[in-house]
């Protein structure tokens, strides 16, 4: 776990439902609320073992804290590709202190060229895919640099590995279909708040 470390705490937006099976464990999927200093809020996926809830609990609106990994997995459907990120539960505490806590440290290979750009109003950002090696196969995990870090960021190349702190989130956008119209998607990513080996 040294190299993807997640906590992350809220409200259960709904209860814990069946997932599907890894050899003869189950595993069961949710969606965590946790709320930010601005009073907004990021829902996350989160895939956890049977072994550490109660199947026949409803968990509704309780509050949690959860420690694991933030974990992507890509989905083949219909000839096409999707990335599936979540939080996978390595413990869960049905009894937290009620601390808003939503923080994850990765250790990663930069896999696709930084993206480097201004908002209108002049914010640096920059977006990276890191690829976050586990015991079987990796993790590529979108995360958004802002500022001095995005614009460090910017000069890095493919390969290059890098240490960063920040926090998990989902972010609604409006994507444009065939037939013209708009349908809201969900995107989750990290937002570094810091570069740790520069």
């Amino acid at each position: 776990m040294e190299n993807n470390q997640a906590r992350l705490s809220g409200k259960m937006v709904n209860n814990f439902v069946f997932s599907h099976a890894k050899g003869s464990r189950k595993l069961y999927r949710g969606l965590i609320e946790s709320e930010r200093l601005s009073g907004a809020a990021d829902i996350i996926p989160v895939i956890v073992s049977e072994s550490m809830i109660n199947t026949l609990h409803d968990y509704t609106g309780e509050f949690v804290e959860i420690t694991g990994q933030f974990r992507s997995y890509n989905l083949h459907e219909n000839g096409k590709s999707k990335l599936l990120l979540f939080l996978y539960a390595h413990d869960i505490c049905t009894e937290p202190t009620g601390e808003i806590i939503n923080s994850i440290i990765l250790t990663g290979f930069l896999c696709k060229k930084p993206v480097y750009r201004k908002t209108p109003l002049g914010k640096r950002i920059t977006d990276i895919t890191l690829a976050v090696n586990r015991v079987r196969g990796s993790d590529y995990l979108p995360c958004i640099c802002w500022g001095e870090d995005a614009q460090y960021i910017s000069y890095l190349d493919v390969g290059d590995k890098i240490t960063l702190q920040g926090r998990m989130q989902s972010r609604e956008y409006q994507k444009k279909q065939k037939d013209g119209t708009f349908v809201t998607k969900t995107a989750y990513e990290v937002s570094v708040l810091e570069i740790l080996d520069k």
